[in-house]
């Protein structure tokens, strides 16, 4: 999926690649937040910006109860960022 022209994947896929649970992707952000840089490592997509990448991604299965998306650029889904 692109996002802004980017390659990016969601958490749900990372996770897959990897190998682990997406809540191990979601606690290593949450531990590591200060080392990603919004709009180089990942972006936080919601409202508006969030309804349009699921009309123009519909493969993506986007739930539409999510309100608030991370989406991992290449940068941001390696060991180090």
């Amino acid at each position: 999926m692109a996002y802004q022209e980017q390659p990016v994947v969601t958490t749900e896929t990372l996770a897959l690649g990897y190998g682990t649970r997406v809540t191990n992707i979601r606690t290593n952000l949450d531990a590591n937040r200060q080392r990603f840089i919004e709009s180089i490592h990942l972006y936080t997509v919601s409202g508006r910006e969030l309804a349009d990448l699921r009309v123009s991604n519909p493969d993506e299965k986007l739930s539409d109860i999510t309100q608030l998306l991370t989406l991992r650029a290449e940068k941001g889904s390696v060991d180090r960022p």
